[in-house]
């Protein structure tokens, strides 16, 4: 689309993590990020895909994807605080300590 979203990004904001997986082994790479700063973890976290988020994010098996708890979109708003925009306050209140973590750890 005209944002640079790939398919990692139609399968987390799905929150299909059987996609996720299959993308993962096909050897695509999960960490894409598109124009307006969107990667899986955001697309995910918007529609409130806990387990997708889960998987990105902390799973073994997964990508690990917590460079993106970092990123900010074009108005300055983190992950969780476009979660909780949308509604998805459980996600939000999840993902706000790990947002903050991961400034701490990777420097914001």
């Amino acid at each position: 689309n005209r944002f640079g979203c790939a398919a990692v990004q139609w399968a987390a904001a799905a929150g299909n993590v059987s996609t996720l997986r299959w993308l993962q082994a096909k050897g695509l790479d999960l960490s894409h990020v598109n124009g307006a700063t969107h990667g899986a973890v955001m697309k995910a976290a918007w529609k409130g895909h806990d387990e997708a988020l889960r998987w990105l994010l902390l799973d073994d098996d997964g990508p690990r994807l917590t460079a993106q708890l970092v990123l900010r979109d074009p108005q300055g708003r983190s992950v969780a605080q476009l979660a909780a925009m949308n509604e998805m306050d459980a996600t939000a209140a999840w993902l706000a300590p790990l947002v903050e973590q991961a400034e701490g750890t990777l420097g914001r």
